[in-house]
């Protein structure tokens, strides 16, 4: 335990020296979330000569898709096995994880298909209320809920892209 408000990432190589000093471990291997294993502990811990282990963002998802070191293919329910540049990836597709980010997509748009809804009675029901104004308050919450990739209005209507 630390005193204050002290964050994983500051704390923990100094912590893992001082164990395997204590009980004389020569290969250490630290297991982390992404916010205790960051770019600037992986630097640390490969200078301390320490592996680790820890999840990937989907930001670095993305980029080593981009790169074409993995493909989305990969991701199935069986586990395969990736190496670049001495670093190893284990993929896999977690069923319970994409079952839950499905729903929780579907929530969203419909909320928006609410909110479309809504802002269509209110347009229909006062002749002064402007179009532009209904569609930004919708596309702010398309652009909150991150959907703008997925649908689109359209004429007042949502439209799925492809």
């Amino acid at each position: 335990m630390f005193k204050g408000n002290t964050a994983d990432p500051t704390t923990c190589l100094n912590q893992i020296k001082k164990l395997a000093e204590r009980f004389n471990i020569n290969e250490v291997t630290i297991v982390g979330d992404r916010g205790m294993i960051k770019s600037g502990q992986i630097k640390q811990l490969k200078g301390a000569a320490f592996n680790y282990i820890t999840a990937i963002t989907k930001k670095q998802i993305n980029t080593l898709i981009k790169k074409g070191i993995i493909q989305l293919e990969l991701f199935e329910e069986k586990i395969c096995e990736i190496e670049d540049n001495a670093v190893r990836y284990i993929l896999r597709r977690n069923p319970i994880r994409a079952q839950e980010i499905e729903t929780a997509r579907a929530e969203k748009v419909e909320k928006v298909r609410l909110l479309v809804k809504r802002e269509n009675e209110y347009l229909s029901e006062h002749k002064r209320a402007k179009v532009s104004v209904a569609k930004a308050k919708v596309e702010v919450v398309i652009d909150k809920f991150r959907l703008s990739e997925v649908i689109k209005l359209v004429n007042h209507q949502l439209c799925w892209c492809d």
